[in-house]
């Protein structure tokens, strides 16, 4: 017989269990229901004011798309004339290889409003699939709360409402980015990495890494993929091919000097412009031997999240824009320490709480050499969660587990 006092004991423990459960979920629920808010008020805003310049990067992929289809070129004449900056204001920027373009067909045929709340509940959708794909990578079980968490923390993270508010593509370069880190198709990993490639090019630094862990012989779809593309965008637009290493080029010449572009690279060239060239020099250099680096982590017992992330860092030193919402490319990489069962308690603190600094870094407008130096520290903090010997450690323990 169970004695009064344990009784009270027990429902005293369950009443707390319960109480802290429900408390969870309303904290959790802050940052869904706000950015469900913003979307009814931003949706509201544009009905009322059709021709107002909303989603500018969804606009910029509409238009090309249709000038394709209608055997123009995708790129505006101002980014074939000469040197222009990415972000000019009131301009029509395409930045993209034309196969991506061919890709946007059907979004672009469809109304403006229609297209462009498919594309933006589609990026929201593909972040939420990234994040779940790591964690069945991570060993953990995917439960209701742990998505609603992770949810909720999606939606708070700043870059993901860039996704609302500019159209970019960045949630699907984060599903492409956890294709590749998670993945358990040696092809699928493949196609991933090169469609992700055929838009920002960050991307491009992977395909060394892909091919040299997975081989030649599971390229068969992703180079099929690659010339049904490539063959639409030359029959649509014969010279696109050739206008886009110009329009690379001219935007390389531009002006990045941007509050919110994050590159270390231009951040220095700022402060030190004598010795632009050397600093230029540093950053190829520099992702060079993070490309390398992550060719030797590739084939380590553990090693692979560290080198997905060295590879695609590679790729975010090369361009001279390195903008805010980018960082929505490395989302997986924040999930999986956050989540990987046996990380350490402070090393999740610490990196759930750049996270938040990030994200206010942007919504205070501080100073852009700041949040370069957070950036740098969240990358770092990333980098120890995903060495090859913690990797290890973690794998091990989770088969033992599941054992």
């Amino acid at each position: 017989m169970i004695s009064p006092h344990l009784a009270l004991h027990r429902d005293l423990a369950g009443l707390r269990r319960g109480t802290l459960r429900v408390l969870t979920v309303l904290v959790l629920a802050l940052p869904i229901l706000l950015f469900a808010v913003l979307a009814v008020s931003y949706t509201q805003a544009i009905l009322a004011t059709p021709s107002k310049y909303w989603a500018p990067d969804f606009e910029a992929y509409r238009a090309a798309a249709l000038n394709l289809l209608a055997g123009r070129s995708p790129f505006s004449a101002h980014q074939l004339a000469g040197p222009f900056s990415p972000i000019d204001t009131g301009q029509f920027n395409y930045l993209y290889a034309p196969a991506f373009a061919v890709l946007f067909i059907p979004l672009a045929l469809l109304p403006y409003t229609a297209g462009a709340v498919l594309w933006v509940s589609g990026q929201i959708l593909a972040v939420l699939a990234a994040s779940l794909l790591v964690v069945r990578y991570s060993g953990r079980a995917i439960k209701p709360l742990l998505v609603f968490a992770i949810l909720s923390f999606e939606l708070f993270f700043r870059p993901t409402y860039h996704i609302m508010s500019d159209g970019n593509i960045n949630g699907l370069l984060a599903l492409f980015t956890a294709i590749a880190l998670a993945g358990a198709s040696p092809s699928n990993r493949l196609v991933a990495v090169v469609l992700a490639a055929m838009t920002k090019g960050v991307h491009a630094a992977l395909l060394p890494l892909t091919f040299w862990r997975d081989g030649w012989r599971h390229s068969g779809r992703a180079f099929l993929a690659l010339a049904l593309l490539g063959a639409l965008s030359l029959l649509l637009g014969p010279g696109s091919w050739l206008e886009y290493p110009k329009v690379l080029l001219n935007l390389a010449g531009g002006d990045a000097n941007q509050p919110y572009n994050l590159s270390p690279t231009i951040i220095l060239i700022n402060r030190l412009p004598a010795a632009a060239p050397f600093w230029h020099l540093a950053a190829w250099t520099g992702a060079l031997a993070l490309v390398l680096a992550s060719l030797y982590l590739g084939r380590l017992l553990g090693g692979w999240p560290l080198a997905v992330l060295c590879g695609l860092c590679g790729g975010l030193l090369i361009p001279s824009t390195l903008y805010y919402p980018w960082l929505l490319i490395l989302w997986p990489f924040v999930v999986l320490v956050l989540v990987q069962p046996g990380q350490p308690a402070p090393l999740r603190t610490a990196v759930f709480a750049m996270a938040v600094l990030l994200s206010l870094w942007e919504w205070l407008s501080w100073p852009a050499l700041l949040g370069c130096g957070l950036l740098l520290i969240w990358l770092a903090l990333l980098a120890w969660g995903l060495r090859p010997s913690c990797q290890r450690r973690l794998e091990s323990r989770t088969v033992q587990d599941n054992a």
